[in-house]
């Protein structure tokens, strides 16, 4: 009998230029409403680059001196006032172009004409030669996108329907662009008390800075010292009566792992007194896997994943950080043992697993998880037991 166990380990991801993603049926306007995202892993230069479509061969020209590094959103001319949603970013180069509704495609062309890669939807018998790979993959409905889930050179496999939400390098995570306050509010009866001093404690802070740990909520310790004009008073923090006979006084919070990353107020009052601390959530990219071995079989060569991260037969991946996070998945090594993997539990849109990593926008936010399915093809294979590693890797 043949005996497969699948080790899951973790390594870092390299791409190259390619289309990422297209949205060619906007909902309220073909002028002005279509786009196509592109993605480097790396810094490129795409100077002189064009992008070819059904109705010209030269539909968008790249200028000199443009730099991808990341998303990179291109958009028709009038993006910022006719897109879909006021909310979706502006683009990182604009110009007139039109996309085919149906039975068309796109390529991306260096300034040599080289076709660096190409995706179409539709009929392939209706489509021009050069604007897709393999086979087109299918229409989407209007206000859907094609997005690559991988990179097989052929547009059926590599490509999906998704709900569009542009991407670009105008978009960025950062750790000081939001501010939000957390106001305790003190209670003085009798007296009027002055704050002398506040502090802030915690094993996850460091200058000021928290670094929570990825899955476990972080507590911190807020501590005020207390003068009396006279006798001391009675005293509440959040609705809780504390002892007036003292004038030092802690209070704990649990702050949430998944606490977005960003700039947070803390301000405490007391009489007629006020101070205000200020700490800084730094972002953490981390996630779980409920499974570590898989013992798969020529007679069970399948397991389905979950959403339960208590059940380690079903894998589950879960976010514990607290920014959101896309999957990358490799194989360390090819054999005669074929793998294939979906983020689903009946196995839909399975993937096949190469050495080449394979990029898996999941967009997985804070707290959530994902299903991770995996299924093994042995024909072919000699008997006795294989080891097989999987390897994920999370990115922003």
């Amino acid at each position: 009998m043949k005996k497969i166990i699948i080790a899951l380990l973790l390594i870092p991801l390299v791409h190259a230029v390619e289309i990422h993603e297209v949205y060619y049926d906007p909902i309220t306007t073909e002028s002005g409403g279509e786009a196509v995202i592109l993605y480097s892993e790396e810094e490129a230069d795409i100077s002189n680059y064009v992008l070819k479509t059904e109705s010209s061969d030269r539909d968008v020209v790249f200028p000199e001196n443009t730099i991808i590094n990341g998303y990179f959103l291109v958009t028709d001319a009038n993006w910022n006032e006719r897109k879909d949603n006021q909310a979706w970013p502006s683009p990182d180069y604009e110009e007139p172009m039109t996309l085919g509704n149906s039975d068309a495609g796109v390529a991306l062309l260096d300034g040599e004409e080289n076709i660096i890669d190409a995706v179409g939807w539709g009929d392939e018998a209706d489509i021009e030669e050069g604007l897709y790979e393999g086979t087109p993959t299918q229409d989407v409905p209007q206000g859907k996108s094609v997005q690559r889930m991988q990179d097989t050179q052929d547009n059926e496999d590599d490509f999906i329907e998704q709900t569009f939400s542009p991407k670009s390098s105008l978009v960025t995570f950062t750790t000081n662009d939001t501010q939000q306050a957390l106001l305790i509010e003190v209670e003085v009866l009798l007296d009027q008390p002055t704050i002398e001093n506040v502090s802030l404690s915690s094993s996850a802070l460091l200058n000021n800075q928290i670094l929570p740990m990825p899955g476990h909520n972080t507590t911190l310790a807020i501590t005020t010292s207390l003068r009396w004009p006279g006798a001391p008073g009675s005293v509440s923090i959040n609705g809780t009566r504390l002892d007036g006979e003292n004038t030092t006084y802690t209070v704990n919070l649990s702050l949430p792992y998944h606490t977005s990353p960003g700039m947070y107020e803390l301000e405490l009052t007391a009489g007629n007194t006020t101070q205000t601390l200020f700490y800084e959530v730094l972002p953490v990219l981390a996630f779980l896997l409920d499974a570590s071995t898989l013992s798969l079989s020529s007679t069970n060569n399948q397991v389905y994943g979950d959403y339960d991260m208590s059940t380690t037969q079903h894998p589950t991946i879960q976010n514990t950080g607290n920014i959101p996070l896309d999957l990358s998945l490799q194989r360390t090594a090819e054999a005669d043992i074929g793998i294939r993997y979906a983020f689903n539990t009946n196995f839909s849109l399975p993937q096949t697993l190469t050495t080449d990593p394979v990029e898996n926008n999941l967009h997985l936010s804070p707290t959530q998880t994902v299903p991770l399915s995996i299924q093994v093809d042995v024909n072919g294979a000699e008997e006795g037991k294989h080891n097989q590693a999987l390897l994920i890797t999370a990115k922003p």
